[in-house]
C-alpha cells in the first residue's frame, strides 16, 4: 500500500516538474518586467530560467525512473526525502519570513500568476514533508 502510494508521488512530482519546466522555459514571469530591467539583467532572468527548468526536468526524470523499482533505488529515494525535508524546512522559513504581496506590487506578471504565493509554498512544504513522511513509512516497514 504504501509503496503504490509511493510510486503516485513519484509520479504526481515527475509531472509537475515537467509543467514547471516548461513554464520556467516559456519565460511568462517575466512579461511585466521586460520595459523594467535592463537587456543584461533580462537576458541573466532568462538564463537562470533555463537552467531551472533543465534541473527540474532532470528531477523529472529521475523521479519517472526511481517510482519503477523502489528497493532497487532505495539510495537515492531516501537522499531525496532528506533533500524535501530540508527544502520543505527553507519554505516555510520563507513563508514565516517574506511578505510576497508587497515585494510581487512592482511586479504584476508575478502577482498574476502567483497571487496566494504564500499559501502555494505553504502546501508545497507541506507536500514535501508529506513525500518525506511516506518515505520514512515504506522503508521502516520493509526494512
Amino acid at each position: 500500500m504504501t509503496g503504490n502510494i509511493l510510486r503516485g508521488f513519484l509520479i504526481f512530482g515527475g509531472c509537475y516538474f515537467i509543467f514547471d519546466a516548461l513554464l520556467h522555459f516559456s519565460n511568462l514571469k517575466l512579461t511585466s518586467v521586460e520595459n523594467v530591467w535592463s537587456v543584461s539583467a533580462l537576458n541573466y532572468g532568462r538564463l537562470i530560467n533555463f537552467l531551472y527548468a533543465s534541473f527540474v526536468l532532470l528531477a523529472a526524470s529521475i523521479a519517472f525512473a526511481i517510482q519503477t523499482d523502489l528497493k532497487k533505488y532505495q539510495t537515492i529515494i531516501l537522499i531525496s526525502a532528506i533533500w524535501a525535508l530540508l527544502h520543505g524546512l527553507i519554505l516555510l522559513g520563507l513563508v514565516w519570513t517574506q511578505d510576497y504581496q508587497q515585494i510581487f506590487t512592482q511586479s504584476p506578471s508575478l502577482l498574476v500568476w502567483l497571487p496566494f504565493y504564500r499559501e502555494y509554498l505553504s502546501f508545497s512544504s507541506f507536500l514535501l514533508f508529506l513525500y518525506s513522511g511516506m518515505v520514512y513509512l515504506y522503508f521502516k516497514k520493509y526494512k
